[in-house]
């Protein structure tokens, strides 16, 4: 569940309704009342892996969605990318200026039929784009 840089905005994804949540950060801290950010039609798959980039757009991965999509913060649909099959799973920000997006992709429950459709699926892809993710924090396992 990926928080804004202000750590007051967390979103969180229902797969199986199809929508992102979008909770605000109360104190303790608690999730405070959750709104709609996105929710996506039957003929768009389902969200599945969620990342932040430095303008605090969303990227979602679309599983039997063919794609990746990034949101403003307010909602509205940035960019659709097209990725060569149906299950994209996670999206990350890579490469020495954070610009490169990574995007896995699976094969499981896909039939002989599917998969010679889609040949790559279950494979690594990536992008460029122009603007850069945000650094993972560091952390030290104990």
């Amino acid at each position: 569940m990926p928080i804004t840089d202000d750590a007051q905005t967390r979103y969180h994804v229902d797969s199986a309704e199809r929508i992102i949540w979008r909770y605000r950060i109360g104190p303790g801290p608690a999730l405070e009342a959750g709104e709609v950010f996105i929710r996506l039609g039957e003929d768009e798959g389902h969200p599945d892996g969620v990342v932040l980039d430095s303008d605090g757009c969303l990227w979602v991965a679309l599983w039997d969605g063919w794609a990746v999509r990034q949101y403003s913060p307010d909602g509205q649909l940035l960019q659709h990318v097209p990725i060569s099959c149906a299950r994209v799973t996670k999206v990350a920000f890579g490469g020495p200026e954070l610009r490169t997006v990574f995007v896995t992709s699976a094969r499981i429950g896909l039939g002989d039929a599917e998969l010679a459709e889609q040949p790559l699926a279950g494979s690594l892809f990536s992008f460029e784009v122009d603007i850069a993710g945000r650094p993972c924090p560091l952390v030290q396992l104990a």
